[in-house]
């Protein structure tokens, strides 16, 4: 009988009941009972889903403070700190702006050559670039040639001056 006094011993139970071993993502779990346990899809005791919870948009595993990898290693919020901290270690070290002057200075060229301009953008922008001009013989026609070329490619230099 349902709360209304209507018989209901006749009525076929709903399919979440009726296979016990798929479970619905919006019935009550053994671990609902603690809500530091509970799942955003957990029902309330009423048996409604969670008013809170977003169905369409599930938590990640790898948003939780341990998660498994895909070699099924477990990752913990230290070991992901660690190698972020490595991978921003990589991506500062690396020739300096000082350093790449310095060998700029090879060239002889004024403060205001489009050249030197080239230059600061070159060594403005990516590792690769700076470690690129910094193994570079210290020839000035070679010196010279890349920093053309280099100019023309990015688009900041066009028939020996810089584009605005």
């Amino acid at each position: 009988m349902d709360d209304d006094g209507v018989d209901t011993s006749h009525h076929k139970p709903p399919p979440s009941a009726a296979s016990p071993s798929v479970a619905s993502p919006f019935t009550a779990s053994p671990s609902a009972a603690s809500p530091s346990a509970a799942s955003p899809y957990t029902a309330t005791p009423s048996g409604n889903p969670n008013k809170r919870a977003k169905p369409s948009t599930p938590v990640a595993p790898s948003a939780s403070p341990s998660a498994s990898s895909p070699d099924g290693t477990s990752i913990t919020a230290d070991d992901l700190a660690f190698k972020m901290k490595k991978a921003l270690q990589s991506l500062t070290k690396g020739y300096t702006i000082p350093q790449c002057l310095e060998k700029l200075e090879v060239l002889q060229i004024g403060p205001t050559d489009p050249l030197r301009f080239v230059a600061y953008h070159i060594f403005g922008g990516t590792m690769n670039m700076k470690e690129m001009w910094i193994h570079l013989p210290d020839v000035p026609e070679i010196l010279r040639g890349w920093l053309e070329m280099s100019g023309t490619s990015l688009g900041v230099l066009k028939d020996g001056k810089i584009v605005r």
